[in-house]
């Protein structure tokens, strides 16, 4: 479950002035600047927080087919999905056939809980794959920061679409070490094809010092800005934006939504872009 305020993120406000995003210290590859003169790409987007299926707080079988309804109903070309499980995913693609799925478990040996993609196979053809960690050695497998909890596994595909490309990534950041996570993020990308896009659970919002946007938003466009706050907690209410979809400066969003149906801590996301 997603939490907005904790008491590392004020030790990281208190310091924050000295953080090396701010003091000018980050060091990534350079990003390249590729015009695209042939015409524009059209796609929705969306990203969701299925909320690990365990425990009696909002069971999975209660939720499963609202959360595929919900989606189905808006036939997004690419889905970023957090906290699924393979019995989740099955479930939730029966509610969502001509899908194709692209995940695996955050564990070393692959179980666990996954950051899965799911695209529209009558739209889009899935090129090159892979995933990567959280951690000083993203490739290992089960690796995680010093400190964090939980190791957390991120999720990326090269689509191919109408002879265009573009590359999606798919995330679910622990509540510590953010803005380290989305240094890890950005060099990764910087080595993967543009245009690119990001999805995710970021388990902050925009505004605070600490938060993970502050650094992702100095090579992506947050193109949901509008939408307003995605997480309930379970509780229906909107208490904070916590899920975000950001892209390349090349993609243009053409509006946004947050889909109050299905239930989970966090509501569905949509975006439908442009990419020049």
């Amino acid at each position: 479950m997603a939490r907005c305020r904790d008491r590392e993120g004020t030790q990281e406000w208190i310091g924050g002035l000295y953080e090396r995003v701010f003091d000018g210290s980050l060091k990534l590859a350079p990003i390249p600047n590729t015009p695209y003169n042939i015409p524009n790409m059209q796609l929705r987007i969306a990203t969701i927080n299925l909320m690990a299926p365990a425990g009696l707080f909002l069971p999975w079988g209660d939720r499963a087919n609202g959360l595929a309804r919900a989606l189905a109903g808006h036939q997004p070309d690419l889905i970023g999905t957090q906290e699924d499980t393979p019995e989740s995913l099955e479930d939730l693609s029966r509610g969502l056939p001509g899908y194709g799925v692209l995940g695996r478990g955050r564990w070393a040996d692959g179980g666990g809980i996954q950051c899965a993609v799911l695209y529209r196979q009558d739209r889009l053809k899935l090129g090159k794959s892979g995933h990567f960690w959280m951690s000083e050695t993203p490739d290992t497998p089960g690796s995680k920061l010093t400190g964090m909890g939980s190791a957390r596994v991120a999720t990326w595909g090269v689509f191919h679409y109408e002879g265009r490309t573009l590359t999606l990534l798919n995330v679910h950041f622990s509540h510590l070490s953010r803005r380290e996570q989305a240094r890890i993020l950005l060099r990764r990308l910087s080595k993967l094809p543009r245009p690119w896009l990001v999805t995710g659970d970021f388990n902050s919002t925009p505004w605070p010092i600490w938060s993970a946007h502050r650094v992702l938003s100095t090579h992506l466009t947050d193109l949901a800005a509008d939408a307003g706050s995605t997480w309930n907690g379970g509780l229906n209410l909107p208490l904070a934006r916590l899920d975000w979809i950001l892209g390349s400066r090349e993609i243009r969003g053409s509006g946004s939504q947050v889909l109050r149906q299905g239930k989970s801590d966090h509501w569905p996301v949509l975006v439908d872009v442009n990419i020049a």
